[in-house]
């Protein structure tokens, strides 16, 4: 016996959502698609967000069938809207190319008693609620009753091979790791491995090397820019942070606030999308100005707040001209370099009028200042959002 789920438990899935990015996404992004797609889409976020954890027979919902299709595995541009399904065209194998309002219906049904445990959370096959009789899902035959949850796993099978599902796959992939607008010649080349290595534990791995190791990436510096949170993890490893953020404390609040401003706040993006991956999406006044005042909050952590990163005690004891502080700050958090003007401003910065070989007192809280200065003056440049 397991409790019913209540109707006022929908939309309840934010607090499971850490579970969904450590044991799901993290767990399988480097491992096998169809492994992936399965654990996906029995996980307690996915089942309660999309609303299948009430998906019946009785009641059927089509909205987690339509964004499997649409944005786990075949995607948007595979769907062919609202045509007869036996007029999809077909590839080479006579599978259907993509998918149509009926396959959405169809694969719902087969969908339909996946659904979790109202006291642990945990998934659980509901088989009362399953529609045992026979569907056809992408020119695929379902037989009836068929045993629990076989017919969607061979649903999954299908979907896992499909060349739509490599190509939407991949080109994400490559959008995320080189550029906006990916070259196909880098897309194609990561279909290839995705498919010709579909049986791989760790084919994700596969295609993830094939992009990292082409020479496309070799030339996409500055295709891509940070988003906000990836700003200020990419300036607290820079600055070595090593940090706790106790709650109701004025610091901790600044950061959770500033973090949200930026809009980039993590597991806070409502559609189903996830967070937009190009740049015109995050180059906003809003965005940025966030961002930097996030980065100063780290670098002049407030006076009885917590310390969220010490660029005094990170920077190294035996620098202390003008000129090693800022050439040791910029090699640690822009390694390819700034523009030689603004490396000349930044020394001159910490000069202040006197010569960049001659050394600084350190005990000095002028100069401690400017060397915290220093750090969030690089952390402000367009070199360290790019990458």
């Amino acid at each position: 016996p397991h409790r019913p789920l209540r109707c006022d438990e929908c939309g309840t899935a934010g607090p499971v959502f850490v579970h969904y990015d450590r044991d799901v996404i993290r767990a399988h992004a480097l491992g096998n698609f169809r492994d992936f797609i399965e654990a996906m889409s029995a996980s307690a976020a996915m089942l309660l967000y999309l609303d299948n954890a009430f998906n019946s027979a009785d009641g059927p919902n089509e909205n987690f069938a339509r964004e499997l299709l649409e944005l786990h595995t075949l995607g948007e541009n595979a769907y062919y809207g609202a045509m007869p399904a036996a007029e999809v065209p077909t590839g080479p194998d006579g599978v259907p190319k993509g998918y149509v309002d009926e396959d959405v219906r169809e694969l719902a049904r087969c969908l339909t008693g996946w659904s979790l445990d109202g006291d642990t959370g945990e998934f659980l096959f509901r088989g009362p609620w399953h529609d045992r009789g026979p569907k056809r899902v992408l020119g695929l035959d379902v037989p009836a009753n068929l045993g629990p949850m076989e017919d969607v796993r061979r649903i999954l099978d299908r979907l896992a091979v499909h060349p739509a599902t490599a190509r939407h796959v991949c080109y994400k992939l490559c959008q995320r790791l080189v550029a906006d607008q990916p070259p196909d010649s880098l897309v194609e080349s990561a279909v290839a491995t995705f498919l010709g290595r579909a049986g791989a534990p760790d084919q994700l791995r596969q295609v993830v090397r094939t992009i990292l190791l082409s020479d496309e990436i070799a030339n996409s510096w500055g295709g891509k820019i940070r988003r906000p949170f990836e700003i200020i993890i990419a300036a607290l490893r820079g600055m070595g942070a090593d940090f706790e953020l106790p709650t109701r404390v004025e610091g901790t609040e600044w950061f959770l606030y500033l973090t949200y401003a930026t809009g980039n706040l993590p597991h806070d993006w409502a559609p189903p999308t996830g967070y937009p991956d190009v740049r015109t999406a995050w180059l906003t006044t809003n965005a940025l100005m966030a961002s930097w005042r996030l980065v100063n909050l780290v670098t002049w952590y407030p006076e009885g707040g917590p310390t969220i990163a010490d660029p005094l005690a990170a920077t190294p004891e035996h620098l202390a001209t003008p000129l090693e502080l800022a050439d040791h700050w910029i090699r640690r958090l822009v390694p390819r370099g700034l523009a030689e003007a603004d490396r000349t401003d930044i020394v001159q910065f910490m000069s202040q009028g006197r010569s960049p070989d001659l050394p600084l007192d350190r005990r000095d809280p002028l100069v401690s200042e400017r060397i915290q200065s220093l750090v969030g003056l690089i952390l402000l440049s367009p070199e360290f959002i790019w990458r």
